[in-house]
């Protein structure tokens, strides 16, 4: 019996005997269990790269810095725009991309939804071709055998926008120390508006706030009324992709973790999750995920707010509202200026397509084909 050990990593910590100490214990191991170790292959320092990755330690700053390499990521992006162009792709071609976008996704956490939608179809594809010859249909498994990209054609569009307004270069920090939970982004939404206030957790003090109102162009692009109450669901989360990306400079490259507060649990889902099987609310929650993963966000702690103690966020969110149906200014907010975030008149800067205007595409949840 033989046994492979292979692309073996490992960190080690303390003084530089201490150090020597357990790289020769670990070698000594290794050599006892009989695995040949590729010296040729082998490296040791502050930086090494590892399954193609580029792994870099800054002990000053106490941060382990991880680089994609451009090559690499630049073949993905060009494969990805021509596999969408095309109406069917080979099983074959399909598998490769997915092996490969599955190792990014090692780095890239908010992508490995679509490793699944790739696996889900491929496997798919494949029962397909089994049941067939089952049947007594003469089709040879091979790997010309074509799939239908309007299969996976949701998750092509995700990973291709993320292509394009991402960096060329992908670069992700992670601190050895724990990322601060100081603010916390407490939302709400009317029929007229929504409403942000960022707050600091430890103080309650309100550091700023803003509002939004609702436009023709969200009528048309989210499916909702001004003035109407029948699509809250939607407003509410909406409220939270604008204000985290209103407030994002706080919040990249992991300096912080995200707190959003809202007294909506259909909003809080799709947050939390990044899906939801209301074709709107999957819309946004796909942006909100697409936001995260571009400015390396790390995952919300997103928490429920009792409507009753939501009074700041409930009156930015009236501003816009008619007089009968505004709120007075809570003492928290006295003297904090709020600030207009205003829509473009082309609408909301959504980086993918809407819900209004590609429905087949947000029917259900994003994870459908993985299920």
């Amino acid at each position: 019996m033989r046994c492979y050990l292979d692309d073996l990593i490992t960190i080690v910590a303390g003084t530089p005997e201490q150090r020597q100490k357990i790289i020769a214990f670990i070698l000594l191991t290794l050599r006892m269990l009989g695995v040949e170790v590729a010296w040729h292959k082998a490296s040791r320092g502050m930086s090494c790269t590892w399954i193609g990755v580029l792994f870099a330690l800054c002990l000053q700053k106490m941060r382990l810095v991880v680089t994609l390499p451009e090559k690499t990521l630049e073949g993905l992006r060009s494969e990805a725009s021509a596999i969408r162009q095309q109406s069917v792709v080979s099983y074959a071609r399909l598998r490769r991309f997915t092996g490969k976008l599955s190792w990014v996704s090692g780095v890239l956490p908010r992508t490995r939804w679509i490793v699944r939608v790739f696996y889900a179809v491929l496997k798919a594809a494949d029962k397909e071709w089994r049941s067939l010859e089952d049947r007594g249909v003469k089709r040879k498994h091979t790997p010309e055998h074509l799939v239908h990209t309007k299969r996976c054609e949701l998750a092509l569009i995700w990973i291709d926008a993320f292509w394009q307004h991402g960096n060329k270069m992908i670069t992700r920090v992670f601190s050895f120390k724990a990322a601060a939970k100081d603010l916390a982004i407490v939302v709400d939404a009317s029929p007229w508006g929504g409403g942000g206030i960022l707050v600091h957790i430890t103080s309650g003090k309100v550091v700023q706030g803003a509002a939004s109102r609702i436009t023709e162009s969200d009528e048309k692009q989210l499916g909702v009324k001004i003035g109407c109450a029948g699509s809250q669901g939607i407003l509410e989360t909406l409220a939270i992709w604008v204000f985290l990306r209103l407030w994002r400079r706080f919040f990249t490259d992991r300096q912080r973790v995200p707190i959003p507060r809202s007294d909506s649990r259909a909003a809080i889902s799709s947050a939390e999750k990044l899906v939801s099987g209301t074709p709107f609310m999957n819309h946004l929650a796909a942006e909100l995920a697409l936001m995260m993963e571009l400015h390396d966000i790390v995952t919300p702690e997103v928490r429920h707010l009792p409507g009753k103690l939501n009074v700041c966020a409930d009156h930015t969110s009236r501003i816009y509202a008619p007089p009968e149906n505004q709120e007075p200014v809570p003492p928290e907010l006295a003297g904090v200026r709020i600030r207009d975030v205003v829509v473009p008149s082309a609408g909301r800067p959504f980086l993918l397509p809407s819900a209004s205007l590609r429905p087949d595409l947000w029917s259900g949840g994003v994870e459908d084909e993985a299920e």
